[in-house]
């Protein structure tokens, strides 16, 4: 097969399976996967793909259409512009995940010293991306499941990130090794509705850790309300609360954070869908 013909492919085996931005998607990954490159750098011309490289094209190809996440097949994601390993013990980072870190980052940028704590951090994502891109004294990071701890603590190590993994429940256990306060706290907790489970994609439903991702419908905002009662203790005076939310429930988020104490609580859209993704909360 000619190099020109994979796009062309690509779409003939998956277009069943997936939209048009996610073929664009994958294509931006197979080019990074293959070589090394961006798609729009590659020269989309009658260089012939290898044997070598046709086999596994096609053994992709199968899984994808199994509905497996392409960052699974390949065992890590880009995050921040950072590679980093990911499994099924660990949601994939999102772009809306991307946009939260952001926001902190241009807020915080020129500041030094700053102590930060991560809730519910997953592939531990947010704080090594915060650690690369601020002007950190200490990183801590909260996680139940000591699977994805593994994986945090394996990106940590990779990028070379000074954060503190600690295995907490965080609706029951509150006790961290320190006496900090912080300037920022963070967290995106599982915050999708079990009613909302029909209209995801198959392959988050089969390969995305439930316990990360589902709430009960009765209880939507369970982990906000742990969050926010026991976070507004722990910052600093001025200090901030940054949370990723469900839009669905926004009013009920707010009101928790409200009821909290927190003196100024603001909505900030997802880029992608204009919709309040975003919550931040002064002390």
């Amino acid at each position: 097969m000619e190099l020109k013909a994979l796009p062309s492919y690509l779409k003939s085996q998956l277009k069943t399976h997936y939209e048009p931005y996610e073929l664009e998607a994958l294509l931006r990954y197979m080019s990074l996967d293959f070589f090394g490159i961006h798609t729009a750098l590659l020269p989309w011309n009658d260089t012939q793909l290898s044997s070598v490289q046709l086999r596994y094209l096609n053994d992709i190809c199968t899984q994808l259409q199994k509905k497996k996440p392409y960052e699974h097949i390949l065992g890590f994601t880009s995050f921040m512009d950072m590679q980093l390993r990911v499994s099924s013990d660990v949601l994939i980072p999102r772009p809306e995940t991307e946009m939260l870190v952001h926001l902190i980052v241009q807020q915080y940028a020129e500041l030094p010293d700053l102590n930060i704590l991560d809730i519910c951090t997953g592939s531990g994502c947010i704080p090594i991306a915060l650690a690369h891109h601020l002007k950190t004294n200490y990183i801590a990071a909260l996680e139940l499941s000591t699977e994805a701890l593994n994986i945090a603590q394996y990106n940590a190590n990779f990028h070379n990130s000074p954060v503190e993994f600690i295995t907490r429940d965080v609706l029951l256990d509150w006790q961290l090794p320190s006496h900090q306060k912080y300037d920022i706290i963070v967290s995106n907790p599982p915050y999708v509705l079990e009613s909302q489970k029909k209209d995801m994609h198959p392959n988050v439903l089969t390969y995305d850790p439930h316990m990360a991702l589902f709430v009960q419908d009765h209880d939507p905002i369970l982990f906000y309300r742990h969050i926010a009662q026991k976070s507004i203790a722990l910052l600093k005076p001025n200090g901030k609360l940054f949370l990723e939310i469900n839009p669905l429930v926004k009013q009920e988020t707010l009101d928790t954070l409200i009821h909290a104490g927190y003196t100024q609580v603001d909505f900030i859209a997802d880029e992608f869908r204009q919709e309040d993704r975003f919550i931040q909360a002064k002390v």
